[in-house]
């Protein structure tokens, strides 16, 4: 396609470049005229470099002139936002009209205070600029800086048109109509000052880093508080085959980052803009577009959200012992000695810290100080080193006390009265406007009665008299949460994982989890095949009935509540064999502890059988246990509390199997989706108080497993390919029942004791669109009549029983199926996936995959960071040979199409071995030098399983063996010599031999010699 100027006729295959031509060759005639000086231009450029020569001489309200003179000359670049920290001293002179006279030079900069006139053709009035600096969020005035609500007439000036997508020819009017449209989202305006959240918007025309850099800051400066940032961006989308022009404005389910930064003080705001600048925002908008139809336009406007955090004040961090340290009034810093005045020049400030807390006089701390450190440590006072924080275990130990450990995180304000008001309402502050927030550096276990609270700054310890005065504001290190309360800080240090997920890398190789009966096995108890498999399981269904909900919230609209109905039940445990009905009195609470109470009875039974079935085999691990009793009362005696083992490894596992028999799987179809979502306001109360909750699984709003002590509920379609309807569920398994039919949309819960069926109409279902055929109805008929039923309460009954009688019958052969491939199916997973890696792993002999251990975890990540989608790179829509052009040149006709699809490689690549076993790294730093991970102590262990023709178990095919009421882990065992081989292990386990004769502590461990044997 060509584009021909109709000035010079000159021809362009390109749109842009036409358009590049006209702008640079027929535009020099125009004159552009300067609206602070009326100096004229020929060239956009020339203005604009000519217009930042009055930025550094202009007061606030001509810089937001000068802004809009920019905006009017520049159709593709962003004016500057206003920096005011920046503005000189100055006083400036400007006509009525709000020009500044270019006739006269004005960069001369005047005295402090004086004052200067600047005379004009028109009316002079005298501008004061004030001479102190403007730090503070006050300075920034964010409503000069907004946009006008009604979108200006000269709208093509405000908006970037960009070169359109190779080969199309369109106008830019539809840019301007979009803009005009929409223009009070794309305008610059901000929603501030709001209690939780605040809403930054900024036009944008292109983006520099340093404007984004710029907006940051002045966020920062406005907020009075700790708070949480994210970026939303606005932008235009054209499909490059309608040339339809489409708005995406910046919401919340697109946002630039997965997760807000928590933005405390200036390092943190550091953070957020390193991770801004490394963000590709054009190609974060191109990932939001619907399909490859569509190309980015521009990206008019970026919109950043703050969600605040009143209570905790914005902190900075500093390592010296500051002025906010020496006057906060909870703390006795201990720097200088009261009597002498001088400054103290031990290392004993922990243990005067301690002597404070017993109750000492700050004035005479020397005598009771000295004495603690002899205590402690047997050495003179004055060459005493110190306390590292990794040795205050054996202080606490020593003491008997509880040691916990802060920090203070200190923020300086600004002066001025902006900087006051900022931090008026702040419960603790120094003298000069400081925000503290106390960080929890060390956490204590809590084992004795008393605690004492010190503070560290830098290598100095301060004592903390009043907890509760310290500080309001305390951080956690792993997750950066903020607490109102120590305690509340101490629980959630406690459980806190860190933000996000945390990688692992244990080394060793992967095992799938043993067994209760693998481990008892390995301790040489073997159980019978047959008792093996749980033998018993509980299945259930709910039903409801729509309640009429006329609420909508915007463009939700709610139809109908779902109220539970009845429930039925059923298992394969003697004596509950036949299914058993609930239906509701309109009391839905009710229903469900009847229900909860059933199932447990259930269970009961069914730990009662199998604890008869297994007490033979109990009673000789319980024997096993006695003849150990003399054995393990001499380890209690011998081994300090730390080494000892705190019970008998026997019963451990006797609580596992009782565990197992007393857990019995409750499956339900779909019911992880629907049925416990449909009870869960009346069950998890009632099952808090019966059966408390130990364990929940849970994929968004899916209850995978649910487990209590007695109880383990199921979800039965997470064992089923996607898609599976319990009717084919049934059929699949060739079940002698199958699903009945109700007319649940017609029916009510004053309509139970109804004496007939509905017509055929009632069993319409809005959900489906359909009805139920008329032979379905006849048989619905059917079961009536020999069913005698005399109400709708019966037919409720018997439907309600259909969804779990053939239930149980289909669990039991898909059970079978699993069992004749040695799997438990409904205790050695939780779905299909868990199911088939047992599965995997047990008929490929355990092959040994080794995992990544600390020292190699740069191998994980850079095998994540190479993972990259298949290519899909679409050059065309449209091409066909002889017919269409190549880049639409006319003089390059197409000749042949070329596709290539990788998808037909997958089936080959799943057929390929997998690599097993030690890794080997050649890396460039060491000039690829073979780099083993194996240990020689497992090339030696399997040297001699091969040289003896028998099988060695150690960490690298399996896991240590543990022998011993000790539980000493081995490095190899030999099961069918019933041997131990050590590799080294005499020095390292206390072996009386050559290697140990004559040494009293193991050097490594720092453990007696008679401890480790």
């Amino acid at each position: 396609m060509a584009f021909e100027c109709k000035l010079c006729e000159k021809v362009f295959c390109r749109f842009d470049h036409l358009k590049r031509h006209l702008n640079s060759v027929h535009t020099k005639d125009s004159k552009l005229q300067c609206g602070i000086c009326f100096k004229t231009f020929s060239r956009k450029d020339s203005l604009r470099r000519h217009l930042k020569t009055h930025e550094t001489v202009l007061t606030k309200g001509d810089q937001v002139q000068l802004n809009s003179a920019l905006s009017d000359v520049s159709s593709s670049t962003y004016p500057v936002q206003p920096d005011f920290s920046e503005l000189p001293d100055q006083t400036l002179t400007a006509s009525a009209t709000g020009s500044i006279s270019s006739n006269e030079k004005f960069i001369e900069k005047p005295t402090k205070g004086n004052k200067r006139k600047r005379e004009n053709t028109g009316e002079t009035k005298e501008i004061v600029a004030s001479s102190k600096r403007l730090k503070t969020s006050e300075s920034v005035d964010f409503t000069s800086l907004e946009d006008p609500a009604e979108a200006p007439p000269n709208i093509d000036e405000h908006v970037s048109i960009l070169q359109f997508p190779e080969g199309v020819d369109c106008s830019a009017e539809d840019v301007k109509k979009l803009c005009r449209k929409h223009w009070n989202t794309i305008r610059t305006k901000h929603r501030r000052q709001n209690k939780l959240r605040d809403t930054y918007n900024f036009r944008l025309m292109k983006t520099p880093p340093e404007e984004l850099l710029h907006q940051s800051k002045m966020i920062f400066e406005d907020q009075k508080s700790v708070f949480k940032l994210n970026v939303g961006l606005g932008f235009f989308l054209r499909n490059i085959e309608t040339c339809e022009l489409r708005y995406y404005y910046a919401s919340n389910n697109s946002k630039l980052f997965s997760e807000p930064f928590l933005i405390r003080n200036t390092q943190t705001l550091e953070h957020f803009n390193k991770a801004l600048l490394a963000q590709d925002l054009l190609e974060h908008a191109r990932l939001q577009r619907p399909n490859s139809k569509w190309v980015v336009e521009v990206i008019t406007n970026v919109t950043y959200f703050v969600y605040k955090l009143p209570d905790h004040p914005i902190g900075c961090v500093t390592m010296d012992l500051p002025d906010f340290v020496k006057n906060n009034k909870a703390l006795t810093t201990l720097e200088r000695n009261r009597k002498t005045g001088e400054r103290y020049k031990d290392n004993l400030c922990l243990f005067r810290c301690l002597a404070l807390f017993r109750g000492s006089s700050p004035n005479s701390l020397e005598k009771e100080t000295k004495k603690l450190c002899l205590e402690y440590s047997r050495q003179d006072p004055d060459n005493f080193g110190g306390i590292p924080l990794k040795e205050l275990s054996s202080f606490e130990d020593t003491f008997k006390v509880n040691v916990v450990v802060y920090e203070l995180i200190r923020h300086d304000v600004n002066d001025g009265d902006s900087a006051r008001d900022a931090t008026k309402d702040l419960k603790l502050c120094d003298s000069a406007g400081a925000n503290v927030t106390a960080r929890l550096v060390r956490r204590s276990l809590e084992r004795y009665d008393n605690t004492l609270y010190v503070n560290l700054s830098g290598k100095h310890f301060s004592y903390i008299s009043n907890i509760k005065m310290y500080t309001k504001t305390y951080l956690c290190t792993k997750c950066q949460k903020l607490w109102k309360d120590s305690n509340a800080l101490l629980r959630h240090e406690m459980k806190c994982e860190g933000k996000g997920s945390k990688h692992k890398f244990p080394g060793g190789v992967f095992q799938i989890p043993k067994t209760v009966f693998e481990k008892l096995e390995d301790e040489g108890f073997s159980v019978p095949e047959t008792l093996r498999y749980h033998p018993y399981r509980v299945v259930f269904d709910f039903e409801c009935y729509f309640t009429p909900n006329e609420e909508s919230i915007g463009k939700l609209v709610w139809e109908a509540k779902h109220v539970p109905l009845s429930a039925s039940v059923c298992s394969n445990v003697p004596g509950f064999l036949e299914p058993r009905c609930f239906v509701s009195e309109k009391n839905p609470e009710t229903l469900i502890q009847s229900v909860v109470d059933y199932i447990s009875q259930i269970a009961a039974s069914s730990q009662a059988i199998l604890n008869e079935s297994f007490n033979e085999f109990i009673c000789s691990v319980k024997q096993k246990i006695d003849q150990d009793q003399d054995e393990w009362n001499s380890i209690q005696e011998t081994y300090k509390e730390e080494r000892r083992p705190k019970r008998h490894h026997l019963d451990v596992l006797l609580d596992s199997l009782t565990s197992w028999m007393s857990e019995i799987p409750v499956l339900g179809f779909n019911s992880g989706s629907y049925d416990i979502n449909l009870i869960k306001e009346f069950f998890f109360p009632y099952l808090i108080e019966t059966d408390p909750v130990s364990s929940v699984i849970k994929r968004n709003n899916n209850y995978m497993c649910l487990r209590t002590k007695n109880l383990n509920f199921l979800d039965i379609s997470n064992y089923l390919a996607p898609g599976f309807s319990y009717d084919i569920f049934l059929k699949a398994f060739e079940c002698s029942q199958t699903k009945g039919f109700f007319p649940f949309e017609w029916f009510s819960p004053d309509k139970l004791n109804d004496p007939q069926l509905p017509p055929h109409e009632a069993f319409y279902s809005d959900l489906k669109q359909s009805n139920i055929s008329v032979e379905e109805y006849m048989y619905c008929q059917k079961v009536w009549r020999e069913g005698n039923m005399k109400t709708m309460r019966d037919f409720l009954v018997w439907y309600n029983n259909r969804d779990v009688e053939p239930f149980v019958e289909a669990l039991e052969k898909m059970a079978n199926f699993y069992k004749e491939r040695g799997i438990d199916a409904f205790k050695d997973g939780i779905s299909v996936p868990g199911l088939t890696m047992k599965y995997l792993f047990k008929i490929s002999n355990n092959p040994p995959f080794q995992l990544i251990d600390e020292k190699n975890k740069d191998l994980y990540y850079m095998f994540r960071d190479n993972l990259v989608g298949g290519p899909s790179i679409i050059f065309n829509r449209y091409q066909e040979k002889g017919k269409t052009f190549i880049r639409n040149n006319p003089k390059h006709i197409c000749q042949k199409v070329v596709g290539y699809d990788a998808n037909a490689l997958y089936l080959w690549a799943i057929m390929q071995d997998m690599p097993t076993g030690s890794f080997t790294r050649r890396k460039a730093d060491n000039g690829f030098k073979v780099t083993r991970t194996r240990p020689i102590s497992n090339e030696w262990l399997e040297w001699k399983a091969f040289e003896g023709g028998v099988k060695i178990r150690h960490a690298m095919n399996n896991t240590e063996k543990r022998i011993g009421l000790r539980r000493i882990p081995v490095d190899g065992f030999c099961k069918e010599t019933n041997t131990v081989l050590q590799f080294h292990g005499c020095y390292y386990h206390g072996h009386d031999c050559h290697l140990t004769r004559g040494k009293q502590v193991n050097a490594k461990n720092g453990v007696p010699m008679k401890e480790l044997f």
